[in-house]
């Protein structure tokens, strides 16, 4: 027993012993590991310190380049400098005298001035308290030749053509400020900042000729006191001017801006390194919590072995929960929720945000799933940088994002970051060398007390998500509870237009359209309405658009043509049918395959049959519209261009696409014929159509006015409640039947 005992002594005394050796040697690494943090974070201060030093001074050089320009600016970017200084007839001195010599020199500093003039020559030149006119050779014109061509150059990369000139767009702030070409040089000994620009106008004014171009160059001297003192303003020591030689610097300095060809300047100063401070300060509070921990450490490792593996287990099973989104490197939904009902725990003011990607189907469906994936990649970088450490961005959806704002209770303040997140993510994104175009609509709810529950704050912000993409998407809404009934109608809402579709309850009703001479039927445009059985007739403009996000206006478009060309085949021969297309099924790529086999089906000629295609249709994608309306063109079919006018780039597709009809908006027809920029515009678009050989359709016509003010024009065809409203398929062939209008019956 005794020989057991000891023989248990024995081993526990191995076991402590090896316990012991272990615990030696954990706090000898652990000693080493503080010496070595504390000699590499030392060494990161001092390089951080150096880093800080260049990045200010980078920035106070940057701040002088950039109030010289804007004192620069005043003279060169000015109509009377135009008049006095690039002008032909020569310089006028008082000009000279007032704004260069007592402003520029003597009031502000400057060392010397000078203009050249197209030929190379100097016009005038102000050096200290002299002027000189037509100076001939002067030294600092050859020492700033190179800034002077950088300048010419500037000016010619950034001018537009008006008449027989050029002009700067007037209003083009970051065009103007590219004009100058600026440079850090020497002058008798002295550094300061030179700048060169071409004189030109403020306002539209004023054109400069080709070739006829003035520079005009100033330099701004930076003395020693001024050395010295900007040395002084960034606690920088010894601070000194000098050329760049790279293997005579120290490491503490800096190149200075150079635009033209003379030898670079740097600028140096001796680097202050905190390392002795911060070891001297640091190091007897490293020693005492060495020792602690020390102490600790074997305390854990010798009695509380447990304990640790059980931290171990815990540490592996939290790396294995996988907190943030594997595609953004975001915070996911459940990181997310764990932050939501923390801060709801402590009462904290908080808000909301929920992020939903507008148009993100189609670039997945235009462009692939991996550039869908490249575009939440850049979304996800976009945020972090325009968020920062203002909230939590996480990703807790396909294409939903959502941010915690801790603390944040402030409408105007969420308001305004919800703006800032909708225009960023309005910009394009460029995927593998194509712009994907997306936007984001942005749901908001804010709580300043912990009394709502974290369920039913995703509840609201879900409701006020929805209010903003029914609202036109591109904006935000906050939640109000007067949303939630909303939501709860177009749930239902959606719901009938499911079973619509599988009750077939549209109708096709058709306007006619006439010829304005003649005033007879030339055809007609299907218009299709849904006739609910729950809710009687529903406009289009409030199904159309929820049919395109739940993916049923294919299956309404089909309907709506497939009617259309059947009723048409009854009409006499001479008439047409329009059918709206949408841009889904614009982008679905089977447009004319679907148009040719309805055309088969019904038998109308595929020249009675035009579909009319909006400004939208033709932005997602214009290369594969293109291809589509040239298969639709090449069975036979026209082609109209609805609501022409009312879009940025109408003009430009009028020579893209295989276009036969333009027509009118309403907008601008209803306004007729008192309101003269309306007037301008139908005229304009009458004569263009003319001057294409293109057909021209007025639409929206309701009064004896409009009708005259539209035929006076040009306008080949028209329609609208003038003549006849739209009725219904049987009403329509009783109407063609008789070849009138209410118009010509009256």
């Amino acid at each position: 027993m005794a020989s057991f005992d000891l023989s248990l002594a024995a081993a526990r005394t191995g076991v402590a012993r090896r316990v012991y050796l272990a615990a030696g040697a954990m706090v000898i690494a652990f000693l080493a590991t503080i010496a070595i943090v504390i000699q590499f974070s030392t060494r990161e201060a001092d390089k951080f310190a150096l880093d800080a030093d260049m990045r200010s001074t980078s920035l106070e050089f940057d701040r002088m380049t950039q109030q010289a320009i804007s004192e620069h600016s005043e003279i060169a970017f000015w109509n009377a400098a135009v008049e006095a200084l690039a002008a032909k007839g020569g310089e006028n001195m008082d000009f000279v005298q007032e704004q260069i010599a007592d402003w520029m020199i003597d009031g502000l500093g400057y060392e010397w001035a000078f203009t050249v003039a197209p030929d190379g020559k100097a016009g005038v030149a102000v050096i200290g308290d002299q002027i000189l006119r037509n100076p001939g050779k002067l030294s600092i014109v050859e020492a700033n030749a190179d800034l002077t061509s950088s300048a010419r150059r500037h000016f010619e990369a950034k001018r537009v053509r008006a008449g027989k000139g050029f002009l700067i767009p007037a209003g083009n702030v970051d065009v103007v400020r590219g004009l100058q070409a600026t440079a850090i040089r020497t002058w008798d000994g002295m550094p300061g900042i030179a700048i060169a620009q071409v004189i030109v106008p403020e306002t539209e004014d004023f054109a400069i000729k080709d070739g006829e171009d003035t520079v005009f160059i100033a330099f701004k001297p930076l003395t020693r006191q001024a050395i010295s003192e900007l040395g002084h303003r960034l606690g920088l020591s010894a601070p000194d001017v000098v050329p760049f030689v790279p293997s005579e610097l120290p490491i503490s300095h800096i190149v200075l801006p150079n635009d033209g060809e003379a030898p670079e300047l740097a600028f140096r100063w001796h680097p202050h390194a905190p390392r002795p401070a911060i070891i001297r300060a640091v190091a007897p509070i490293a020693i005492g919590l060495c020792a602690l921990i020390c102490a600790v450490l074997f305390y854990i490792v010798t009695r509380h072995g447990r304990a640790l593996r059980a931290l171990a287990e815990s540490e592996e099973r939290t790396r294995h929960m996988a907190p943030h989104d594997a595609l953004t490197g975001l915070p996911n939904r459940h990181q997310f929720d764990q932050a939501l009902e923390k801060l709801i725990g402590r009462s904290d003011p908080v808000a909301i945000i929920c992020i939903d990607l507008d148009r993100f189907k189609e670039v997945n469906d235009t462009f692939g799933h991996h550039a869908g994936d490249a575009v939440l990649r850049a979304v996800a970088q976009r945020f972090q940088g325009r968020i920062g450490d203002r909230g939590i961005v996480a990703r807790i959806g396909g294409d939903e994002f959502a941010v915690l704002a801790d603390g944040s209770s402030d409408p105007i303040v969420v308001g305004h970051l919800a703006e800032r997140i909708v225009e960023v993510l309005s910009r394009p994104f460029v995927i593998g060398g194509q712009a994907a175009e997306i936007g984001a609509s942005v749901g908001i709810t804010l709580t300043s007390d912990g009394e709502v529950d974290a369920d039913a704050l995703i509840q609201q912000v879900d409701v006020a998500l929805y209010h903003a993409k029914e609202e036109g998407r591109g904006r935000h809404s906050f939640f109000d509870p007067s949303l939630t009934q909303k939501l709860l109608e177009r749930r239902r809402l959606e719901a009938d237009l499911r079973r619509a579709c599988i009750r077939e309850e549209f109708e096709v009703f058709f306007q006619p359209v006439l010829d304005t001479q003649s005033r007879e039927f030339i055809g007609a445009e299907a218009l299709v309405r849904w006739n609910s059985a729950e809710r009687g007739m529903v406009s289009p403009a409030v199904f159309i658009p929820i049919a395109e996000e739940l993916g049923l206006v294919n299956t309404i478009g089909s309907m709506v043509l497939d009617r259309a060309c059947h009723e048409a085949v009854s009409w006499p021969d001479h008439l047409m049918v329009a059918v709206n297309v949408s841009p889904v099924q614009m982008m679905g790529g089977r447009l004319a395959t679907d148009i040719a086999q309805v055309l088969h089906r019904t038998g109308l000629a595929p020249h009675r049959l035009e579909i009319e295609i909006t400004e939208t249709a033709l932005v997602a994608d214009d290369e594969l519209a293109l291809r589509s309306l040239e298969e639709v063109r090449a069975l036979g079919v026209k082609i109209s261009l609805d609501d022409f006018g009312t879009g940025y780039s109408s003009l430009s597709y009028l020579h893209r696409f295989p276009i036969d009809r333009i027509k009118i908006d309403g907008s601008f027809v209803n306004k007729l014929p008192t309101d003269a920029g309306s007037a301008s515009i139908v005229r304009a678009i009458a004569q263009l159509g003319a001057s294409l050989n293109m057909q021209v359709t007025a639409e929206g016509i309701e009064t004896d006015d409009q009708y005259s003010f539209v035929a006076e024009q040009g306008c080949g065809h028209m329609q609208g409640f003038l003549f006849n409203k739209p009725v219904d398929a049987r009403s329509a062939a009783k109407l063609f039947a008789s070849g009138s209008s209410s118009r010509s019956a009256a």
